[in-house]
């Protein structure tokens, strides 16, 4: 059991970086297309001939954090540059799927172009949700990862990594 608090480990993310954008993007198995076998075959080609991605050739995404992280390099600082690559997200696992809830920072892109690009790259949905920093926000962060037991990615500059309720000193019960 770690002895960290959670908000001594998120309230400094959350003032050093400007948090600006907070889609909720579904994923649901249904609309997912896995790559098929000649997809894979061509990705194992290209991996071969061309490890290095030289000529830009990409291996499809092939699970629901698969297809998060695909959305967030595509937007990042070493995609289109929408954003400056700082983000929080929540994956929260339900019967009908997964949802990721996404804190990005430093958004500058067009919000509905991006929930597109989430809809072709997983087949799923994308909302976009108001920010309130003042009321609120860092309970609801909380309550996702030390009561609902959501699982957190961070990738903040120096700090990345995936955390849970475990890495963080417990909460008393309610």
């Amino acid at each position: 059991m770690a002895e960290e608090n959670f908000f001594d480990f998120l309230n400094p993310l959350l003032e050093k970086h400007k948090f600006n954008w907070f889609p909720l993007l579904g994923f649901g198995p249904h609309g997912f297309r896995r790559p098929d076998s000649n997809q894979r075959l061509w990705e194992e080609i290209w991996q071969f001939t061309d490890p290095d991605c030289l000529e830009g050739w990409r291996r499809a995404p092939r699970t629901p954090s698969d297809c998060v992280e695909r959305w967030l390099t595509d937007m990042g600082p070493y995609g289109r540059g929408v954003s400056d690559g700082n983000y929080l997200w929540f994956e929260e696992k339900r019967i009908d799927g997964v949802r990721f809830h996404v804190l990005i920072s430093n958004f500058r892109g067009d919000e509905d172009i991006w929930a597109s690009r989430w809809a072709k790259i997983s087949g799923g949905w994308a909302i976009t949700r108001t920010i309130d920093h003042d009321r609120g926000l860092r309970g609801l962060l909380g309550h996702f990862v030390m009561r609902a037991g959501f699982a957190m990615v961070v990738n903040c500059g120096e700090i990345s990594g995936e955390y849970t309720l475990d890495d963080f000193r417990a909460w008393r019960p309610k």
